[in-house]
């Protein structure tokens, strides 16, 4: 164990090779490192606190140290020494003190009781950190913050928030001390205020991003949806030192989507009946006496009539699903191998120069919709012949037993890129384009719908060898 001597002034001095070491240690130091008795004067003052401050050592050593406080801060070196007396210690505490210039710093002290031979605290030793840097680019960060229309704030890792925008006291009506730490519990709507609290807390204990849509309050009473989103950021041991959020106000978003989803929906059935009085008329006009030119336009005519027909269709479910609720089904015990059949024949006639292997092993009826299980057939074998290889078979298998039914529709070719898998089955998706093909985007999307409504899934794996769809689903139990 070290010697150790007892100065008059009541410091401790160890013997002279670890002094050495200790001094060389304290002036080598990039912080300013600052030692006083229990009065407040400066006893030691190394290299970095002259160099921060202006002052030199024998300038400093023998001084009241509050002389770096600024006026309004004076009283604060009393109340440091009372906790310092009572065995604290402090670390990270932020001030402000002054140089021999007179400039202002932010600074951070870590301060630490000194104790002597008898262990009675006899002093203080100060590790000085200038901020002032940091506070710049703090202050300029919260500057940007506060320009951004987005409610914006910072929490600690355990989700404690200390800081929020500007933006977010305009909209919500409130003061900091009202929404510090877990205030902001206010201004959320109470019948999901529970289920925000589960998931913030799981991303909190998990370390991982959190995003949801979730009303909040304004200044005005009116809830809104706001998209949150929350990420944390890391320190350099991986850990979490602090979360960021964002609150982005999407009812404008949400308006506008509701009025471009009522205009298709106005759109699709004003022009269902025109569509159908052209389709009757072209197959009336088809049946009387015409030359070869004119029943060639007259199938044209029809094709096309047809195809329309069956966009506008397609923007009908649509807008069934996202203004009604969902797809209707009228389901009752269907033989589906006709209709299935019936689905590839339409298909090949389109594109005879493709092969279609189709494989049925059904047992007995299925509880189903059969013209929407045939709609979603035939959007999944068409996207086959659309992007598959043309010089390989489209794969088609179709299984049925008590407990469920199960079709696969599967095509050679290039995968479908990760990128596209994220967003596959949403609306007014398309792949690479192809001349044989024409559409919305919105097959896929109304395939997944069709296996929902019958609570089933429809799934996808795409490799190198195949690209492969299933749609599977229960099978009811049907009356005797």
């Amino acid at each position: 164990m070290t010697d150790i001597a007892i100065r008059p002034d009541g410091f401790r001095d160890p013997t002279p090779p670890v002094a050495a070491l200790l001094a060389a240690i304290v002036e080598s130091s990039v912080d300013a490192i600052i030692s006083e008795n229990l009065d407040g004067v400066v006893l030691s003052w190394n290299a970095a606190a002259e160099r921060l401050f202006g002052y030199k050592a024998a300038e400093m050593i023998g001084r009241p140290i509050v002389c770096l406080f600024p006026p309004e801060l004076v009283e604060e070196e009393a109340s440091i020494l009372e906790r310092l007396r009572h065995g604290e210690s402090l670390e990270g505490y932020e001030s402000v003190r002054v140089t021999k210039d007179g400039r202002r710093l932010d600074v951070a002290l870590t301060i630490s009781p000194v104790r002597d031979a008898s262990g009675a605290i006899v002093g203080a030793a100060k590790i000085v950190r200038d901020l002032t840097e940091h506070k710049h680019n703090q202050r300029q960060f919260e500057i940007l913050a506060d320009l951004m229309p987005t409610l914006c704030w910072m929490a600690n890792a355990d989700g404690w928030i200390f800081w929020y925008n500007r933006r977010w006291y305009e909209y919500t009506g409130t003061t900091p001390e009202q929404m510090q730490g877990w205030g902001w519990q206010s201004v959320h709507d109470p019948a999901l205020l529970s289920t925000v609290l589960v998931q913030w807390k799981g991303s909190i204990a998990s370390g991982q991003n959190f995003e949801m849509t979730f009303p909040l309050k304004g200044a005005d009473g009116v809830f809104r949806p706001f998209l949150t989103r929350i990420s944390p950021v890391r320190g350099a041991d991986g850990l979490v030192s602090r979360w960021l959020g964002v609150n982005t106000d999407v009812s404008a978003e949400r308006a506008a989507t509701q009025l471009r989803e009522n205009f298709m929906a106005v759109l699709g059935h004003d022009l269902r009946n025109p569509l159908s009085a052209i389709l009757s008329g072209v197959t009336l006009l088809r049946k009387t006496p015409l030359s070869d030119r004119a029943q060639t336009l007259a199938a044209m005519m029809e094709s096309s009539a047809a195809r329309m027909s069956a966009l506008v269709g397609d923007l009908l479910d649509l807008s069934r699903i996202r203004l009604g609720g969902g797809l209707g089904l009228e389901r009752a015990a269907q033989n589906l191998e006709p209709l299935l059949r019936q689905t590839i024949t339409e298909l090949a006639t389109a594109s005879p120069e493709r092969r279609i292997e189709a494989t049925f092993n059904l047992d007995g009826p299925v509880d189903c919709d059969g013209g929407r299980v045939a709609q979603l057939f035939s959007n999944l074998l068409g996207n086959a012949l659309t992007y598959g290889a043309p010089d390989k078979p489209v794969s088609v298998r179709a299984k049925s037993s008590a407990e469920g039914f199960e079709l696969s529709v599967a095509n050679a070719g290039k995968p479908i890129p990760s990128a596209d898998m994220e967003r596959l089955f949403q609306p007014f998706q398309r792949g690479e384009k192809r001349p044989s093909r024409q559409g919305l985007g919105l097959g896929l999307y109304i395939a997944h719908e069709v296996a929902r409504a019958h609570g089933g899934t429809l799934d996808v794996v795409s490799t190198r060898e195949e690209t492969r769809f299933t749609f599977r689903m229960p099978n009811n139990k049907l009356p005797a």
